[in-house]
């Protein structure tokens, strides 16, 4: 990717005539964040087509100016009180066909502060797009301005143009979500390239729960005491993504069963865990563990998350004397030794298993590769 490649970033657009005002202000609730409401950017349905061919860079974009905005409901403020960003756009091909997920288009968008066209110094995590799917990025931990510029990119090169690859991009809405709580996670081990994480974001690449995990550390008045008989909720998201069955090898069918159904969803565990990354109960809750270990939680049920089709988003509830019984029990680093519980652990399950049910297989498909999005974590 050019340095250079936003050159054109600061020229305006001629489909927006209509004049908005400049939104600068804060959101109510202050610097802090987490008092305000979604800020939406609307171009309406058909939006704001742009042609990357006006880019003659090796991964051409576009922009959008946000003051230009036809419809903007809200006041936009500093980057750092928004927990989420996300686009929901349309994306096609040099004969304006539009791209579906089984082509090869690859296309990305980002912001910028108003009038800025370094791309090194943007203030959201680039997230990948698909066609009439809402993407979300995460503000880079850490940077401060106001957004002002929607940047759009496409994947290929100048006169080279082929079925699949993003050539237009329909911009329709913009929504920053603000904060609901200061939400960072770490990377606690990593055996490989099977998981990125950044901000309050994870993503899982073809990772099973032996491959990579994530961490949450709890603010430090979080003690035992204060969490005892508590519940700890954690609002999550996950991103729109292609077929789960690709990512699945006929070795992993276990039980040996033959389908006459297939399901495909997303199971993660939660785990007791310290801040040290090496204390974690990830035991089976089973009768030889005491009853006593990991949580799975499969994120799109709605029964245990309240998960929507529509919103692909739920709540994660845990009743903490179970993970605070955990550590109390031992760790599977130290052994037999309880360890101090300040932290969780995110672990990708990535099975596959066999149910029989009324006369017939289901074949549970559980994905592999996704990202999760942790709007916040509460105890209640």
């Amino acid at each position: 990717m050019k340095k250079a490649l936003f050159v054109l970033l600061t020229i305006g657009l001629a489909l927006f005539l209509g004049a908005c005002n400049s939104n600068v202000e804060s959101l109510p609730g202050g610097p802090s964040g987490g008092g305000g409401e979604d800020v939406v950017y609307n171009w309406g349905s058909p939006g704001a087509k742009l042609n990357l061919k006006e880019d003659t860079g090796n991964y051409p974009g576009r922009s959008l100016e946000l003051s230009k905005c036809p419809d903007i409901k809200g006041k936009i403020g500093d980057i750092s009180l928004y927990g989420e960003i996300v686009l929901f756009a349309k994306l096609y091909d040099e004969d304006e066909n539009e791209i579906t997920a089984k082509d090869n288009g690859l296309a990305q968008f980002s912001i910028l502060t108003a009038g800025n066209t370094d791309w090194n110094d943007k203030l959201v995590d680039t997230p990948n797009l698909k066609s009439q799917t809402d993407l979300s990025g995460s503000p880079i931990t850490g940077k401060k301005g106001t957004p002002g510029i929607l940047v759009v990119q496409g994947s290929y090169k100048q006169d080279e143009y082929a079925k699949g690859k993003v050539v237009f991009i329909e911009v329709q809405k913009l929504t920053f979500k603000p904060k609901t709580s200061d939400v960072t996670l770490d990377t606690t081990y990593d055996n490989g390239s099977f998981i990125a994480v950044a901000g309050n974001k994870i993503t899982f690449k073809n990772a099973m729960y032996k491959d990579a995990a994530a961490q949450y550390v709890f603010p430090t008045d979080w003690t035992t005491s204060y969490l005892t008989g508590k519940t700890l909720n954690i609002s999550f998201r996950i991103e729109g993504h292609d077929s789960h069955l690709v990512q699945q090898s006929p070795s992993d069918n276990s039980g040996g069963a033959t389908e006459s159904k297939t399901e495909a969803e997303h199971q993660i565990h939660i785990q007791a865990a310290n801040s040290n990354k090496n204390d974690y109960n990830g035991e089976n809750p089973g009768s030889s563990n005491g009853n006593v270990g990991q949580k799975y939680i499969t994120l799109d049920s709605t029964k245990d998350t309240g998960w929507t089709d529509e919103s692909k988003s739920g709540t994660i509830k845990v009743p903490l004397n179970d993970l605070i019984a955990a550590a109390n029990k031992n760790s599977n680093s130290s052994g037999s030794s309880p360890f101090t519980f300040n932290a969780i652990r995110i672990v990708n399950n990535g099975t596959i298993w066999n149910e029989s049910k009324d006369g017939e297989t289901i074949k549970h498909i559980r994905c592999r590769s996704y990202t999760l999005v942790i709007n916040s974590v509460s105890v209640k």
